[in-house]
């Protein structure tokens, strides 16, 4: 790739921007890397051995309380809908549904929701990037999403919102062989910069195979006041892509930085938060010492001792080794050889420990009921639900809030379409039992079209409009037992006679019900045709 002209004002702002952001954020990277730790179940990564065979033990509920925390949340994966603000627009709506959900669908979306919910607990924030990939689709181009570890992403530390910052960076590490394929023209010109591919952030000398390369994203205003976003790529000093000298309007349309970042426990003034480690760390590091003293106790009074009065000349060697059969000693009676063990620990120690584990578990929200360890005796799907329902009210919270993120995820993939989509795809659209395919394109958001999917002209041009909507999330699939309870409502109500078949049956979830609806409406359909044969024959 040919290098663009270089901008030493560019390249020295960048680099002094990255400078200030990377040393702010030093203490969240170090507990970044600590959380991760813990996540790993090295609890006792960062504490120093006082005795070289001492036992560390690991009880890993913070670990299976962060995973079933995931779990919860996973089982409530969002799915997108979208509907029109203006009448008219319900079908333009319906095919910007479908077109965003096949583009989360084909980008294997539930994958990166999952790290980055896994992040955000973990670490307390999570970073998206959305972007427009032009590789996609055979060459079509097409909107890329991926979770980036927020080890390697800078934001303005005096920003709580990262679009108000002065810049953002994304970097990375790569071989030289990297630049050879992708910049040959950069390598021979690049220098060492003293970053290195670590966790911690203190700025040593890099390998001299690896160099750093960063994505500086800044933003310019243009003559309307309207923000201009633009990316420039540097590694070892240099200049290797500047999307402003290409693209001076910018790089998307939207004019915000191209990432999504989410808090968890969002710190005051900052975009990034507490998560779950941080919060239950203490916890588990108490139950962690409080393990260690009771199996250090265990491991002790499984040692015999013994004290041997000296003037009783007792053979040690020989009391030690219990093959042999004759110990000598020059007197032998109960004050020559006492044998002792250590004492046992009190009942209360243990107790104390279980308390912390249960602590863990109660104050992450995920209890018995939650974790599906209390439904013994519990058979109704009702009563199952009401109890995990009453246990989980932390797990809704943080499911709001990712519901959040992931409504501003489908905000920029819209303006992404709208920008991107140039020429018409093809959407197959299903409503009520009804498939239809609709060619569907950007331009459609942008200018009036008619009932035949054709652009409204007027004096031979295309006539503007603003398509406005709203983002509604609903849960893609329902858990079990949700799914059981409404199966349950649904056959209570038809007994009572409160409602019919039909409607039960549009109730109702459970694999297949699509066939079984069609085989209903289509036995409807005949018996209404019998019906009408039937009363012709009368009339006749």
């Amino acid at each position: 790739m040919k290098l663009p002209k270089q901008d030493s004002v560019l390249i020295e702002r960048a680099y002094a921007l990255f400078d200030e952001f990377y040393t702010a954020l030093t203490p969240f990277r170090n507990k970044c890397a600590d959380n991760e730790e813990f996540w790993k179940a090295n609890h006792w990564h960062d504490v120093a051995k006082k005795e070289a065979d001492e036992p560390r033990p690991v009880t890993p509920v913070l670990f299976s309380t962060l995973e079933s925390l995931l779990a919860d949340i996973m089982d409530n994966y969002p799915e997108a809908h979208i509907f029109a603000d203006q009448a008219g627009d319900d079908r333009l709506a319906k095919a910007l549904s479908k077109a965003v959900q096949n583009i989360l669908k084909k980008r294997n979306y539930r994958k990166t929701y999952r790290e980055k919910v896994r992040a955000a607990l973990k670490k307390g924030v999570s970073v998206q990037e959305v972007f427009w990939d032009p590789t996609l689709s055979g060459g079509l181009g097409d909107i890329n999403v991926r979770a980036w570890d927020i080890k390697n992403f800078l934001f303005d530390p005096i920003n709580e919102n990262i679009q108000d910052g002065r810049a953002a960076f994304k970097f990375g590490f790569f071989h030289e062989d990297w630049f050879r394929k992708h910049y040959p023209a950069a390598l021979n010109r690049m220098k060492a910069d003293g970053y290195v591919n670590s966790y911690f952030s203190e700025m040593q000398n890099s390998d001299e195979d690896t160099h750093m390369v960063m994505e500086y994203w800044y933003k310019t205003t243009d003559v309307e006041g309207r923000d201009r976003v633009h990316m420039a790529k540097l590694a070892g000093g240099i200049l290797l892509e500047k999307s402003e000298q290409d693209r001076p309007e910018g790089m998307y349309m939207h004019g915000q930085y191209p990432f999504i970042v989410e808090p968890l426990y969002r710190l005051e003034g900052l975009p990034i938060g507490l998560g779950i480690i941080d919060v239950l760390k203490n916890l588990q590091q108490y139950a962690d010492k409080l393990d260690q003293i009771i199996l250090k106790n265990t491991l002790m009074s499984g040692k015999l001792k013994m004290l041997v009065n000296k003037n009783a000349d007792v053979d040690e060697d020989a009391m030690l080794d219990w093959s042999k059969e004759v110990v000598t000693a020059s007197r032998i009676d109960d004050g020559a050889v006492r044998w002792f063990q250590a004492a046992p620990l009190n009942p209360y120690v243990m107790a104390h420990m279980n308390s912390k584990l249960a602590a863990i578990k109660e104050e992450s929200g995920q209890n018995q009921f939650v974790r599906g360890d209390a439904a013994k005796g519990v058979t109704a799907a009702s009563a199952i639900l009401a109890l995990q329902s009453a246990g989980s009210k932390r797990s809704r919270m943080i499911i709001d809030q990712m519901y959040d993120g992931f409504s501003e995820l489908v905000t920029m993939m819209v303006s992404l379409i709208a920008e991107n989509y140039n020429e018409a795809r093809m959407l197959r659209l299903e409503d009520g039992g009804n498939v239809w395919n609709m060619p569907f394109s950007g331009d459609m958001l942008m200018h009036a079209y008619d009932e035949k999917d054709m652009p409204i002209l007027k004096d031979g041009k295309k006539v503007p409009r603003y398509f406005e909507y709203d983002v509604t999330i609903a849960v893609e699939k329902q858990t079990p037992y949700q799914t059981l309870y409404l199966n349950e409502l649904a056959l209570t109500l038809l007994k009572s006679g409160m409602i019919d078949h039909s409607e039960a049956l549009a109730m109702m979830n459970f694999d297949g019900k699509e066939k079984i609806s069609a085989m209903v409406s289509s036995r409807k359909a005949q018996q209404g045709e019998k019906l009408v044969q039937e009363k012709k024959k009368v009339i006749q």
